[in-house]
């Protein structure tokens, strides 16, 4: 009876034009993630920063925090005659990668940060290789602030010149916790050592670290300085002494303090000015220091600088509307902005000053993401595609005659776009003519970037290839048909059958084209440079290829998988329970010689959670978040209601496989199995009606 009844309403629903669901029209919505896999640090994106709740700068990098619990640092460390560390700007230094998107709190010091994790847990971590990442495990739950202080030389040496890193933690009864010290203490010079802690009269409320010297603030309003006194920076100024103090502020030799009707007193060194507090300066609530300038925070939401302008630190840009908080590096200013937005101005040599300068304001709402090895491609949902990253080969200069497009794909420098017609375009790094599109590439329905070359899947189920054959891998099988899905690794590339099965050819050094046996059933395919993954209708995952990353090891608890991507040394699964899992060489990048190898397996999944779109680069992960997701996983037109305009779209992709993370398949596939079939029709009855009035519908037949 049922069925008669749901085929009755099937049939008067289906002539009404089902629209996609919504999640892609959304664009205030999308919120971008981009991170380095193997080290956890930020990449840009093609949107200016909004969501900072806290910075800091260290001499010669910045570090923000952002409210999703990412940790953002920019600035390059410097060039290291052993081994130059990092990379581009947007792999600045080894962050500890178990603490992205888990940060509540974050400092910089000199040539070290800390991170505050969601657990309690502390992490410090370094620019260069010496010293390594520190954890301190879950003992710091009750945190208000911290504060990263320490000397050590700017151009590091591998054999080690030596780093003297110290952090101050001010919990919540105003008690201090000294972790590290300064070069006297660690030299044995116990009277001027930061874990001398002084006797406070009263709890303390605020905490700031210097080169060699800190501060705090009491809750009475007094001011205390302990550590090296070279310059006077620790001899508290009589002025201050019984007099209430709002905030304290240091930069590497000088201290700085806000008395409450607003003016400001400094003291220390002051071989730039840095003292030399303005006349006129009123109406401040927060100060910070660099080497030789100061700036002060006033009431109204403007910034005053004195002192060094050997770089431009005191040269005030257009600051992004009320300034809420400051930070100062050696030779650099930063300025927290209304609405999580960031300036930064000063020496940006080692691009500590560069903040996110890949800025696409009229974002159409992102439908797909490609990621090369330099550079990042996003189609958006009225068919143009942005593209920023590296640039050397051109690889991110979309064709001005770009017609609509329907699919991208970034190989290590090149670009593929896939436009409506079926044409395939090519752009970048040719040197290997994977850009020399051949002109048989009509009607195609699908494309895959491999390292230097390039497939096409063609609306006839067959597969062209072109561009570096060396290992063959441009020799598409004879007879080679009814192909559903297409992938390129460095030297091989994958195909899927209708039938479920994979054919694969090109480089076998690693066994990468050498499948399974019986494998059967498939319906996602992925390559990385030397090993192959796939899918099975039920969401169990195959891997096969190289394994010296452990990039083939698949979690013994992984869950049922969704859709599947593979990075150079590295794979990455969507699950059903709306994680992304990644393993292999994904972990964290420690600090380390350079004769040994640095980088090693994730020992946990990284869960980042509400994801709908996301692209597995060859060391970089991008994903899309959706910041306001439907009130019901049923609720495909998010309007708050689960009734017959989301059914009649149900109905619509029935018995379609899920293949591609936005499609519509995969929004309709409600149990995560792969495709979407009566068992997501019964869990969306159980949704059915207003969000929050989950009833059955009562269908009525029509004899």
């Amino acid at each position: 009876m049922l069925n008669r009844l749901v085929s009755s309403f099937v049939g008067a629903m289906l002539v009404m034009a089902p629209s996609a669901p919504a999640a892609s029209e959304h664009d205030e919505c999308q919120v971008i993630e981009s991170w380095n896999c193997g080290s956890g640090a930020y990449v840009e994106i093609p949107s200016a920063l909004r969501d900072v709740v806290a910075i800091d700068a260290g001499d010669i990098f910045t570090v923000a925090l952002r409210s999703n619990g990412q940790v953002v640092a920019w600035g390059n460390p410097p060039n290291d005659p052993v081994e130059v560390t990092g990379g581009p700007w947007s792999q600045p230094y080894p962050l500890p990668q178990e603490a992205q998107f888990r940060a509540t709190a974050i400092a910089a010091g000199q040539e070290h940060g800390t991170i505050l994790a969601d657990d309690g847990t502390l992490y410090d971590w370094h620019q260069d290789f010496t010293p390594a990442h520190f954890v301190h495990p879950g003992e710091y739950a009750n945190v208000i602030e911290l504060a990263a202080g320490g000397d050590g030389p700017i151009q590091d040496l591998w054999n080690g010149q030596p780093h003297y890193p110290f952090l101050l933690v001010l919990h919540e009864g105003g008690t201090i916790t000294a972790l590290g010290d300064n070069v006297a203490g660690t030299l044995g010079n116990t009277d001027f050592s930061i874990q001398a802690l002084p006797d406070f009269p009263s709890p303390v409320e605020a905490i700031a670290a210097g080169r060699n010297h800190a501060l705090a603030l009491t809750d009475q309003g007094l001011v205390v300085g302990w550590g090296s006194n070279d310059h006077g920076e620790t001899t508290i100024p009589a002025v201050l002494r019984g007099d209430g103090v709002i905030a304290i502020g240091v930069g590497k030799d000088h201290s700085l303090a806000v008395r409450s009707n607003g003016s400001v007193v400094a003291w220390g060194a002051n071989d730039h000015g840095q003292c030399d507090v303005p006349g006129d300066l009123s109406g401040v609530v927060a100060v910070a220091g660099g080497e030789g300038h100061s700036i002060a925070l006033r009431s109204d939401g403007t910034v005053v600088a004195w002192g060094s302008n050997e770089f431009g630190q005191c040269d005030l840009p257009s600051m992004p509307g009320a300034v809420q908080a400051v930070a100062c590096g050696r030779w650099h200013s930063v300025a927290l902005g209304a609405g999580g937005t960031i300036a930064a101005w000063g020496d940006d040599r080692f691009g500590q000053s560069s903040v996110n300068p890949i800025v696409q304001e009229d974002l159409a709402k992102i439908r797909s993401l490609a990621v090369g090895a330099g550079h990042r491609l996003a189609l958006q949902a009225d068919g143009s595609v942005i593209a920023w990253g590296d640039n050397q080969n051109g690889q991110a200069d979309v064709p001005a005659d770009l017609a609509e497009t329907i699919a991208i794909a970034a190989g290590n420098s090149h670009s593929l776009a896939l436009e409506s017609s079926g044409a395939v375009v090519a752009w970048g790094d040719n040197s290997t003519g994977q850009c020399d599109v051949p002109s048989q590439v009509e009607d195609a329905v699908a494309i895959a970037a491999g390292h230097e070359h390039s497939l096409a899947l063609l609306s006839s189920g067959s597969v062209l290839a072109w561009g570096e054959n060396g290992a063959s891998q441009c020799e598409v099988p004879a007879g080679l048909t009814d192909v559903v899905a297409i992938a390129a690794g460095e030297e091989h590339s994958l195909a899927l059958r209708m039938n479920g099965t994979i054919v694969a050819w090109g480089s076998n050094t690693f066994g990468q084209v050498e499948p399974p046996s019986a494998l059967e059933n498939i319906r996602a395919i992925a390559a990385g440079r030397r090993h192959s993954l796939a899918v099975r209708n039920d969401g169990v995952m195959f891997a096969w290829g190289a394994n010296n990353w452990k990039q083939c090891e698949l979690p013994a608890d992984l869950p049922s998988v969704v859709s599947v991507q593979a990075g150079e040394r590295y794979s990455l699964a969507r699950t059903g329970d709306g994680r992304i899992i990644t393993w292999g060489d994904c972990g964290e990048r420690r600090p380390g010689p350079p004769i040994f190898v640095r980088h090693y397996s994730a020992t946990y999944p990284i869960d980042v959670d509400g994801n709908v779109l996301v692209s597995a680069g060859p060391t970089e992960i991008m994903a899309i978040r959706d910041a306001c997701p439907p009130c019901s996983p049923a609720d495909f037109n998010r309007d708050d209601t689960v009734d017959e305009l989301d059914l009649a779209f149900f109905f619509a992709v029935l018995g379609q496989p899920c293949l591609e993370d936005l499609s519509d398949a995969c929004s309709a596939d409600l149990n995560h199995d792969g495709g979407v079939g009566l068992d997501d029709l019964s869990r969306l009855l159980r949704h059915w009606g207003p969000c929050g009035l989950r009833r059955v519908p009562v269908l009525h037949a029509t004899e």
